[in-house]
This record gives structure tokens, sequence and C-alpha cells, in this order.
């Protein structure tokens, strides 16, 4: 989303051949390793995201996140099986690099308007047996929310917690820096 943000496009609007360019961009201005936000792999089917982790391996990243978002307003979530196969697709790609690729199953409930934290923790776990090396549920409300998907996981796990307006029933900034 930064990245499609700071170029005035919204999230899923930048194309997997612009973001492996901006990801090589950044990889040759620092020294630093970098993981990059790589949305929903740029495709619905496991060899597409599979695909991109070996893409953005070759631009320099290494790590990369991968959501659970399908970018459709109609249909915002892939269903479970599908999205754990897709993760699956994308660490299978990562553990066959001549290097370690840290990968991130990111599990976007809170930030579609499905503020389910028992799905956000079962998918985190499906998304940990899948073989992603950390864990993230963007939009998360609380500590004690914070607290329940921490201690039902056994990777790493980032978090990223938002305010809900409740009368919205969502993130009041989406993720993004309050103005």
């Amino acid at each position: 989303m930064g990245y499609a943000v700071s170029t005035g496009q919204e999230d899923h609007t930048i194309d997997c051949p612009r973001m492996m360019e901006h990801v090589s961009t950044i990889v040759s201005a620092t020294d630093l390793p970098l993981s990059a936000d790589l949305e929903n792999g740029f495709g619905d089917a496991p060899e597409i995201v599979a695909e991109t982790i070996r893409l953005a391996a070759a631009a320099g990243a290494v790590g990369g996140s991968i959501e659970d978002a399908t970018g459709r307003p109609d249909h915002p979530i892939y269903e479970q099986g599908h999205a754990a196969e897709r993760i699956q697709a994308a660490a299978a790609a990562a553990r066959a690099l001549p290097f370690a690729f840290t990968l991130t199953g990111r599990a976007e409930n809170y930030l579609h308007g499905r503020p389910d934290l028992r799905d956000t923790i079962a998918r985190l776990q499906t998304y940990q047996e899948a073989g992603a090396d950390v864990l993230y549920a963007p939009g998360l409300a609380s500590k004690d929310e914070i607290a329940a998907v921490v201690s039902s996981l056994d990777r790493p796990v980032n978090v990223e917690m938002c305010i809900r307006d409740s009368s919205l029933g969502a993130p009041r900034n989406h993720g993004r820096p309050s103005q």
C-alpha cells in the first residue's frame, strides 16, 4: 500500500513489474535488507504468488509479505483453504532460493470490515502451518486482541493496531497514517 499511496494510487493498483522495479530501486539505494509488501502476490493462483516471491528475490528483497485480500470489493478475502495454498506456494518458492527469504503471511480481515478474531487467528495458524516465517494481522483494535493472536502462534507476529470508529465498524484509518 505504501508505494501505491506515495504515487497517488489506491492499494492493489500497482502491477507486479512496476513493484519489482520499485523494490530494485530501494535495494540499490541501501545496504539494509528489504522486505517488500507484495500485496496479494499479484494474482489469485498459487503459481503466480510463487513467481512473485522469485521475482522479489531477483529484485534484491530478502523478505516479502503475501496478503489474503483479493483486491476485489465484492469478495475481499480469499477462502481460507485457497489462501493457505497461496502461502504454501510462496513458502516453497522462498525455501528454494539460494539465500534466506523471510515470508510473512497476512490475515487482512480487520482491514476489510471483517473484525473476526477467531477467523483471523485460524487463518494465521493455517499460514503458519503452510510455511510462513512471520504472521501479520493488521488492524487489530485492542491489547487483548493482540495478546490473543500472539499467544495462538509460535512464530514472530507483526501487528498494526487501529482505533475503530464505531459508526463505521472498521478501522478508522485502514492502516494509513491520520492526516
